[in-house]
């Protein structure tokens, strides 16, 4: 008899674990890609791109992580650092097709879509970067930076109103 109990105890157990695993892993949410391991070579590069880029060389910076992205065009991280560079060097359409290339990658990824709404924005091009400011609130219903960029363009469009009502949410 007590043998049985052990066994029940241990299969409990089994299913707990399997449990909190699944929901561990259902709990991502699906804007998040799963991080792939990079090549030994390349993360070596994209560790030199971030200590170029801390040390505000980034003009270095922005040619390390080009040098990955043509190495390995489907690497989000290096294109995601890329087309932060290029708009910090005021490369605003270098920047602009970074961001595309990263959303083409992973299109439910709110940070790129942020990037490319930050980007649009600064460059002037306020009607497309309202557009993507949308799209991040679709897929993030109350982001913060969504709300304050959509904030800030329509100020830029002399709608204060409209304004105050993303600044408040």
């Amino acid at each position: 008899k007590l043998s049985h109990q052990r066994s029940l105890t241990i299969k409990k157990i089994s299913v707990l674990i399997f449990l909190l695993t699944l929901s561990t892993w259902m709990s991502v949410p699906a804007n998040c890609a799963k991080p792939v391991p990079k090549n030994p070579a390349i993360q070596k590069m994209y560790d030199e791109g971030l200590g170029l880029k801390r040390a505000e060389k980034i003009a270095e910076a922005a040619e390390v992580f080009a040098k990955i992205v043509r190495t390995d065009p489907a690497d989000g991280d290096a294109l995601q650092q890329l087309a932060t560079v290029f708009s910090w060097l005021k490369k605003y359409d270098e920047s602009i097709a970074a961001w595309k290339k990263a959303i083409a990658l992973n299109p439910k990824n709110v940070e790129y879509h942020a990037g490319l709404a930050r980007v649009l924005s600064w460059k002037g091009d306020l009607e497309q970067s309202k557009n993507e400011y949308l799209q991040v609130l679709q897929l993030s219903r109350n982001d913060f930076d969504a709300l304050i960029g959509l904030g800030d363009i329509w100020m830029r469009l002399g709608n204060p109103g409209k304004a105050r009502g993303y600044y408040l949410k």
